[in-house]
């Protein structure tokens, strides 16, 4: 025979709910003043536009104390490797070149260090590349920019790869620069796994 719980029996597990709600609320309230400040200092930063010693110290700080928290410079809840790619691309859009190499070099080693069957590998891998690249080029090193082009090619497939094709960006800023042969070893090493040229 079924028991209904008495009126004080569905109170008390009603208050248990709200008191574990209460908890987790208030561990998240006590974050606040963290992220806020982390937050802040990231737009003074971003703001000024400095790149100082002081400043890069501070930012990276700030970031770190964000992903402790569970949050990132971007959306929390996204893949970290996401992450890295998109934060490699924005250091490098801002000038920043050696943070985005910095970046760019934890692209290759997580790439390096994943899985052989991970289906992110080449992902890191080409993207790693490509910022290096564009690093190198920046800074007048053209032969540097068209071997990462070249490694950027090597790397293995990936849905997104495949489905979406490479980023052509360093490949295009080589042709300018007179590095033809390069680019066209590049594009013949990704038909190799992009679907959809």
């Amino acid at each position: 025979m079924e028991r209904y719980l008495n009126e004080e029996e569905i109170a008390e597990l009603l208050l248990g709910r709200v008191s574990a709600v209460a908890a987790e609320v208030a561990g998240y309230l006590q974050q606040i003043p963290g992220m806020l400040a982390c937050s802040t200092v990231l737009a003074d930063i971003h703001r000024n536009d400095t790149s100082s010693g002081k400043d890069l110290w501070e930012r990276r700080a700030a970031e770190d104390i964000l992903l402790s928290l569970g949050m990132g410079v971007f959306e929390a809840d996204e893949d970290p490797d996401v992450l890295n790619e998109e934060r490699a691309a924005a250091l490098l859009e801002t000038g920043d070149l050696d943070a985005a190499l910095e970046a760019a070099d934890r692209l290759l080693e997580a790439g390096s260090a994943s899985d052989v069957d991970d289906w992110n590998r080449g992902n890191l891998l080409h993207h790693g590349h490509i910022v290096r690249g564009k690093v190198f080029l920046r800074r007048g090193d053209v032969e540097s920019a068209t071997m990462e082009l070249r490694a950027a090619g090597s790397v293995p497939p990936s849905p997104q790869l495949e489905s979406f094709g490479p980023d052509l960006g360093l490949a295009l800023d080589l042709v300018r620069h007179g590095q033809d042969a390069a680019v066209v070893g590049f594009l013949r090493d990704v038909l190799a796994f992009w679907d959809n040229p």
